[in-house]
């Protein structure tokens, strides 16, 4: 996918013309600065690294982020779209909950997914999807943003966010090496697709975003809130491969993927930074009632049977 660099050069962008770029960065329409050509130097933008095999696979410093989000930038208007998921801890495998969960038969997710949209329109999540939207994929969302195992893995389009997720100190994880994942693909050739996620058959990872409808002033529910705050992306990828890490899948679906560690020592540093994100609607009440409904549904799904460790075998026999 090199070659997408080749045209970065040659084009004279003004102060303005840069500023403008730069603007709300996250969310950036790439198709909005064809005028340009997609074509800007690196010097131009004093860009650190200028292309995804230049992204540096470790941060020691704040000066080291910025350095990595101004290059992103910078590669962003070459053709390219970032997805962001921020772990507290890089140990942490990137496979969905769905398999995080050692749920036995995939499949069961349809089933339980019924029942969900049951609940949900007891608590009018029904008002918020335009009857344009894809249903299923709505709800599975939401699902997924109230706790609920899904095979949906969920990103986020802003870097700052993803790094707020993974300085969470729940239970010590601020002790632990975070990870900031970044999923990277051609926006020419990889776009988000709002289609049913268990239809798919091929062995490729496919990028989804669904919306939500503002039926009037009302305050969002907290599933809806959540899927707001992280822009709604999310991947999937074919059930026969559900268990397959989404680092194994990428080349073959046209993107790249790197994993940045980001040290604790670096988590200690970014403490308090204003570039955070406050995570406080993250955390949701125990006690709500539809958060007590989505734990019973989940309890709803078989589990895998733990598998003796070989050395406990050989110790019986």
């Amino acid at each position: 996918m090199q070659e997408n660099y080749e045209n970065c050069n040659n084009v004279n962008l003004t102060d303005d013309d840069i500023e403008h770029l730069f603007d709300n960065q996250e969310t950036l329409d790439l198709d909005s600065i064809e005028d340009f050509g997609c074509q800007v130097s690196s010097s131009q933008i004093k860009v650190k690294y200028s292309h995804l095999s230049d992204v540096p696979r470790i941060v020691h410093s704040i000066l080291e982020v910025k350095d990595l989000e101004l290059s992103i930038s910078f590669i962003r208007m070459c053709g390219y779209q970032f997805l962001f998921r921020g772990l507290p801890n890089a140990s942490y495998d990137l496979l969905p909950t769905i398999v995080w969960n050692k749920v036995e038969n995939y499949d069961q997710e349809k089933e339980i997914l019924n029942e969900l949209i049951e609940i949900c329109k007891k608590y009018e999540y029904e008002d918020f999807r335009h009857p344009s939207f894809n249903k299923t994929l709505f709800y599975m969302a939401v699902g997924r943003h109230l706790g609920m195992h899904s095979r949906l893995m969920d990103w986020s389009a802003s870097m700052w966010k993803s790094i707020s997720f993974l300085m969470n100190d729940k239970d010590g994880l601020l002790e632990n090496d975070g990870a900031l994942w970044i999923l990277a693909y051609p926006h020419k050739s990889v776009q988000p697709e709002k289609i049913t996620p268990f239809s798919f058959t091929d062995h490729k990872i496919h990028v989804l975003r669904e919306d939500y409808y503002l039926p009037d002033d009302r305050d969002l529910p907290i599933g809806i809130k959540r899927m707001d705050h992280q822009n709604g992306f999310f991947t999937v990828q074919p059930e026969d491969l559900l268990d397959v890490p989404i680092e194994n899948l990428v080349a073959s679906s046209g993107m790249e993927l790197i994993k940045v560690i980001i040290p604790k020592e670096t988590k200690a540093l970014l403490k308090g930074y204003k570039e955070l994100v406050d995570l406080r609607w993250m955390y949701v009440d125990e006690n709500e009632p539809i958060i007590e409904e989505v734990k019973q549904l989940n309890d709803k799904f078989i589990i895998k049977e733990p598998v003796l460790p070989r050395s406990v075998g050989c110790a019986i026999r």
